[in-house]
């Protein structure tokens, strides 16, 4: 082979290289910027970027929803099924990490273009009503293009262009993935708040160290008491 064809077919190999691995980062899609087209895994989505992920999956069952509840992470804090009982709505969570007030402006200005929105509940902590423009723009925090106004061209790239470390590690979550919710995928997608189902369980060792642990429920009655009144 000439010294020609050797060059050609370098650089050959190496664009086919760089194709194969765009297409690894778009059809795995570890952010959910392109649809997730293999996982539909909005949970997993969602936990890498909650502005991102949360958006795809309301713009797919925005009509499930009647009212919104935003902020950074205490929102967390907030039950939505509390909310739908005091305000009679269907209440969705749109928590974000480390939200400013300018994330949370943005994204009201979208739910309020393209969403019904009967009540919206604005969660606003000390240190994130005090900011507003000073988020950080990384991959877990950027908001989508559409709503923040930056390039796409800029925003696409960003999630095209990726570590292929990224898209790897989501097959291997998934292969990893439980019933209960994992550091991966730590929101309950129907209500968009924190699914803190393992996080709220206790290990407890065993019955003894419970018992010693909490000494009351060594002598729990075995039944609830009955009180007789006689009329």
């Amino acid at each position: 082979m000439t010294a020609k064809k050797w060059t050609a077919a370098f650089f050959i190999t190496a664009a086919v290289f760089a194709l194969l691995i765009l297409a690894f980062n778009v059809l795995v899609d570890p952010f959910g910027v392109f649809g997730d087209p293999i996982f539909h895994w909005d949970s997993y989505s969602e936990t890498q970027n909650p502005r991102i992920g949360k958006i795809a999956y309301l713009d797919r069952e925005h009509e499930k929803y009647d009212s919104y509840i935003i902020g950074c992470s205490s929102t967390s804090s907030y039950s939505t099924e509390l909310l739908n009982k005091y305000y009679g709505a269907s209440f969705y969570n749109l928590i974000m990490y480390g939200a400013d007030m300018q994330d949370v402006r943005d994204m009201v200005y979208y739910i309020a273009d393209n969403y019904e929105v009967k009540n919206l509940v604005v969660n606003v902590y000390i240190d994130n009503g005090l900011k507003i423009g000073q988020g950080e723009d990384s991959l877990s925090s950027r908001l989508p293009a559409k709503i923040s106004g930056a390039s796409a061209l800029e925003y696409y790239s960003k999630y095209i262009f990726l570590n292929p470390n990224y898209a790897v590690q989501k097959i291997k979550d998934r292969a990893n993935d439980t019933l209960l919710s994992q550091p991966f995928d730590v929101f309950d997608v129907e209500t968009g708040s924190y699914d803190k189902r393992a996080r709220d369980a206790e290990p407890i060792g065993s019955l003894e160290d419970y018992y010693k642990a909490y000494p009351a429920f060594a002598d729990y009655p075995v039944s609830s008491p009955v009180m007789l009144v006689h009329v």
